[in-house]
């Protein structure tokens, strides 16, 4: 069954916005005036395949099954040709053929009807499969905001669809754990910077002060000779080094003891200096040479690492580095305070810290640095192949971020495409199933149809009508032909001798005949498989007949078991009649029935309509102005609808001398619209001219001059509540 039409682009459909047909059910009704675009829904209906209808579509697609009742029905089947195809139908006396048939008919029903399900069924697994899809896919694109206006924003090149980004991520080889994207971004930054240089190797360090560390006169207990009497006296109070302090002080002292402050006996100052002999003074030196070496070897090494080459980038970010340098300068320094210790008191024991630890763990972090310059200039040197290395990571590094969801999601998929093969498996089942039956149905029908019911089917709908004086009979020699014969026996040319209303009933009698049978006795299309469209089946027939055709219609179309029915008509009494004859209550019509409107001003429009919306033709009519008042466009239909308004309205009331002077009046004082005013003016068969080409129409002035004609005849509140 049909769910949805788009029409764009047909006769007085635009070429710009689609109409679009929606809740479309078993039952269609579409109602509009002559020239409103009903028969270009039909048409498309009948031949969808057509380049003309090359911008609509129907959902889901049909291409066959379609019965169409038109006048390219009328005209292939009447008006050029003398003689109609015959129709096929089942011998009634046959009993077990009509049993075997119905029953394979019923089965292939209950397949269809089977199949129905299981599409439902793998639609409804699609969507899972769709869903599980989608959302992997919006997962996995939020990373995308991340790296938008970024320097990896050239990662993203091509990838601008959430279904390639999340191929990009599927292709990928999952990235180490060291790859990270902040590496990434830190070399996309350096790659992107326009005064880029190479970047020149840190040299490794060494420390000059490392020797006096291991100087073994840092050990020693530097005191004076022994050779002196005060020797012994100086060991025994352990005061060698303050002793020595005191000589530099005993010159400047009036010979004098800078200890006692006593004159001195007189071999004191002999002895003093025996006490701090040559030997004494020599490693004094050395350790004062030490002191002052080691002083300048730090001065050296700070002055190495405040050089440029250690203010890179890649020496000041490193927080290895900084602590490993921290730590070698502060072994120094209290290796410095050590140094000045043992200068100023030389017979104490210093034990200096070794800096070679210190030193190679500060040289192991400049190895590192090294080695990300190495990579820096290497990269710099093919910044393309660098970039797209970087890219191949930048996949990689999110093919680990969402590996387990995407393992997640196929695995489901996985079991959903498990699903759908089942499903595929049972509805070619059903498909076999359907054949074999359908081989039955035509097998049986090969030994029983005939063409004989149709006619005399149609023959007693003639009857029944009132209308006996022709009919259709078989052609001579032929058994698989019809073609209309007077009572007379006449059968030349009788088509052509036809009222339009017995034109109309015959064809339709016949396309009826058509949808119940078979054009071929061996065709398997059985009566569930057709779509049946009519359009305007109505067009020339009295009342009497119009009742007749609406409750054929609901007799041998809508109750019977055809897929979809399509019926359009420009009649309201048809309209009503369709409705009125269906029986339902409001909740069973709105189930089984979708009405609609066509409309056409500038295009044509296609709305929906509610069973009561349109009572009469009278407010047919007034619909037509209603729009063209809502839209203020201009409606080829607007003349004839206000004629048929003033018409109907004031031949009711009596009052159509008073009409005639209003609208003399109203063309005198209005002379651009008085053609138009002289044709709504006209009864509707009182001038066999029909003027319809009134040059451009303010819509807006016309609409307000119509109003005044039932404003001066005193009925401006039938206006308002028409116009409403």
């Amino acid at each position: 069954m049909i769910n949805r039409i788009s029409i764009k682009g047909i006769a007085s459909y635009s070429h710009e916005v689609a109409q679009e047909i929606i809740n479309l059910k078993r039952i269609n009704c579409f109602y509009g005036l002559n020239g409103s675009g009903k028969s270009s829904i039909a048409k498309y209906l009948q031949e969808p395949n057509e380049l003309d209808y090359a911008f609509c579509s129907m959902i889901p697609m049909h291409n066959e099954g379609f019965f169409v009742y038109n006048q390219k029905f009328v005209k292939d089947n009447f008006w050029d040709s003398k003689e109609q195809v015959g129709v096929f139908t089942v011998n009634e006396g046959n009993v077990e053929a009509e049993k075997a048939i119905e029953e394979g008919e019923q089965k292939i029903s209950l397949f269809k009807g089977e199949q129905e399900n299981l599409k439902e069924k793998a639609n409804d697994v699609k969507k899972q499969k769709e869903s599980l899809l989608i959302e992997l896919e919006n997962e996995v694109w939020k990373e995308k905001d991340n790296f938008i206006k970024t320097p990896l924003a050239f990662c993203l090149e091509g990838k601008q669809r959430k279904n390639l980004f999340l191929d990009a991520v599927k292709n990928a080889d999952e990235a180490a754990p060291e790859i990270t994207i902040e590496n990434l971004f830190e070399q996309a930054i350096e790659l992107d910077k326009p005064d880029i240089k190479p970047k020149q190797a840190v040299p490794t360090l060494a420390f000059s002060g490392a020797p006096i560390e291991r100087d073994t006169v840092n050990a020693e207990i530097i005191v004076g000779s022994s050779e002196s009497y005060l020797s012994s006296l100086i060991e025994k109070i352990g005061h060698s080094d303050w002793v020595r302090d005191g000589v530099e002080h005993y010159h400047h002292s009036e010979r004098v003891c800078p200890f006692c402050q006593e004159t001195p006996i007189d071999d004191f100052e002999s002895n003093l200096k025996a006490l701090f002999d040559q030997t004494y003074r020599q490693k004094c030196n050395q350790v004062e040479n030490n002191r002052n070496a080691y002083e300048q070897a730090i001065d050296s090494l700070e002055a190495s690492l405040s050089s440029e080459f250690f203010k890179d980038s890649y020496v000041i970010e490193s927080a290895d580095f900084a602590v490993a340098k921290a730590e070698l300068i502060e072994c120094c320094k209290t290796n410095l305070a050590l140094l000045k210790e043992k200068e100023s008191k030389p017979s104490n024991i210093v034990e200096l810290n070794s800096t070679e630890a210190y030193v190679q763990k500060l040289n192991d972090c400049i190895e590192v640095i090294n080695s990300k310059v190495a990579d820096f200039n290497s990269r710099l040197s093919s910044k393309p192949q660098i970039k797209a290395r970087i890219k191949t990571q930048f996949w990689q590094i999110h093919k680990r971020t969402y590996k387990t969801a995407i393992e997640l999601t196929n695995n489901n998929v996985k079991g959903l495409d498990t699903e759908l093969d089942i499903l595929r498996e049972q509805y070619k089942q059903k498909t076999e199933d359907i054949e074999e039956q359908q081989n039955i149905v035509v097998e049986q029908r090969k030994h029983t149809t005939n063409i004989d019911t149709a006619i005399q089917n149609i023959k007693n709908t003639l009857t029944s009508v009132g209308v006996d004086d022709f009919h259709i009979d078989k052609v001579d020699g032929s058994e698989a032909l019809y073609r209309i014969v007077r009572k007379n026996s006449a059968a030349e040319g009788v088509y052509d001798t036809l009222s339009e209303g017995e034109k109309t009933l015959i064809t339709f009698l016949y396309f009826l005949e058509q949808c119940k049978g078979l054009l071929e006795p061996d065709s398997a299309l059985g009566i569930t498989d057709k779509i049946i469209v009519i359009d305007d089946p109505v067009s020339s027939l009295s009342h009497n007949f119009v009742y007749e055709i609406a409750t054929l219609i609901q007799k041998e179309i809508i109750k019977k078991s055809f897929k979809q029915i399509f019926l359009f008509t420009h009649n309201l009494f048809f309209f009503h009649e369709m409705m009125n004859q269906a029986g339902l209550k409001q909740d069973e019509f709105d189930e089984a029935y979708s009405l609609y409107r066509v409309s056409k001003n500038e295009h044509s429009k296609i709305s929906i309509l509610k069973r009561n919306d349109i009572r009469n033709d009278y407010d047919g009519f007034w619909q037509v102005i209603r729009d063209a008042e809502k839209d203020k466009a201009w409606s080829p239909s607007l003349p004839n609808a206000m004629r048929n308004v003033l018409e109907h309205f004031f031949a009711f009331v009596h009052k159509r001398d008073r009409l005639s002077d209003v609208l003399t009046n109203l063309g005198d004082e209005h002379n651009n619209f008085r053609p138009l005013l002289r044709y709504i003016s006209k009864g509707s068969h009182s001038d066999l001219v029909s003027l319809t080409d009134f040059g451009d129409i303010d819509v807006v002035r016309f609409l307000s001059i119509f109003k005044q004609v039932f404003i001066r005849t005193d009925y401006e509140d039938h206006y308002k509540r028409m116009i409403r």
